[in-house]
């Protein structure tokens, strides 16, 4: 009896969720963006994904080696990282330049203690561990989910206006 009490709690639950979904796309208008236009910007969102997993990790190296007491030009890349080059595309620029809500995420996570170095190897980080838990967390889910409904509104307004 309990399973099935559990099950249809869930199921109710999941519904809820479904609808509520629902309700904002058909509230926002999302349903007139066209298939192609959506796929370009799930493409677009999934490379800017990449672009700030590589600062993350960037970010946690400058930082570890800071902490490390490494001066900049014995450690840090001569090389610059292209990413966000190679993944340019044509992507609204206006969220890879000064985005406030970028930095304070990266910031928050960057500030995350759990990424300290391991006591027993006083020379090692956890850059890249920190790194793919973010590029994997529902901070930057949510965040990337913010971008795409900006996008999705400025192609309806681009509809719109033509």
């Amino acid at each position: 009896m309990k399973t099935i009490i559990y099950f249809l709690l869930l199921f109710s639950v999941y519904n809820c969720q479904t609808k509520k979904d629902f309700s904002i796309k058909k509230e926002k208008n999302f349903e007139k963006i066209s298939k192609k236009d959506s796929l370009f910007i799930e493409s677009e969102l999934l490379k800017y994904k990449n672009c700030l997993f590589s600062e993350m990790y960037y970010r946690g190296i400058k930082n570890t080696y800071k902490k490390l007491g490494y001066k900049q030009e014995e450690t840090y890349a001569k090389v610059k990282d292209l990413t966000y080059y190679f993944y340019g595309g044509d992507f609204n620029p206006k969220f890879m330049n000064n985005d406030f809500n970028r930095n304070r995420l990266l910031n928050k996570w960057l500030n995350d203690n759990t990424y300290e170095p391991v006591p027993e190897i006083a020379e090692g980080s956890l850059d890249i561990v920190r790194a793919l838990d973010f590029y994997n967390s529902e901070d930057l889910k949510h965040y990337i989910d913010s971008l795409r409904v900006i996008e999705y509104e400025r192609i309806i307004k681009n509809h719109n206006e033509e």
